[in-house]
C-alpha cells in the first residue's frame, strides 16, 4: 500500500512539474516572438523596448488574438477609439474591420504611439 501511495505521489509530482515547465516554456517562447516589432516601435516612438514588452506581458501575456471584456484588442489591448485617434492623427486610411487590431504589427505600433 505504501509503495502504491509513493508511486501515485511521484506521478502527481512529475505531472505538476511537467505542466509548469510546459507553461513557462511556452510563455517564454511567446515573449520572444514580437521582439523585432517591439524594437522597431520603440525606436520609432522613442520609448524603451522593455517598457513596451512589460505592457504586453501585463495586458495579454503575449497572446496576440486576445480580446478584453471592455472591447480591447490584441497584445497591448487597444481600444477601438484609440485606433481611430491614431488613424486621424497620422492621416491613415480607416480600418475596414477592428479585427486588424489583432495584427501584432498594428497593435504594437498603435500601443507604442
Amino acid at each position: 500500500m505504501k509503495k502504491l501511495i509513493k508511486t501515485g505521489f511521484l506521478l502527481a509530482l512529475i505531472t505538476v512539474v511537467s505542466y509548469i515547465a510546459w507553461y513557462y516554456g511556452s510563455f517564454w517562447y511567446r515573449s520572444q516572438l514580437y521582439d523585432k516589432l517591439i524594437i522597431r516601435a520603440a525606436k520609432k516612438h522613442n520609448v524603451e523596448a522593455p517598457m513596451i514588452k512589460a505592457i504586453i506581458r501585463q495586458e495579454s501575456r503575449f497572446q496576440a488574438d486576445i480580446r478584453g471584456a471592455a472591447g480591447e484588442y490584441g497584445l497591448m489591448q487597444i481600444m477601438p477609439e484609440t485606433a481611430r485617434e491614431w488613424v486621424r492623427d497620422l492621416k491613415k486610411d480607416p480600418f475596414r474591420s477592428q479585427k486588424i487590431l489583432l495584427e501584432p504589427y498594428i497593435n504594437i505600433e498603435i500601443g507604442t504611439w
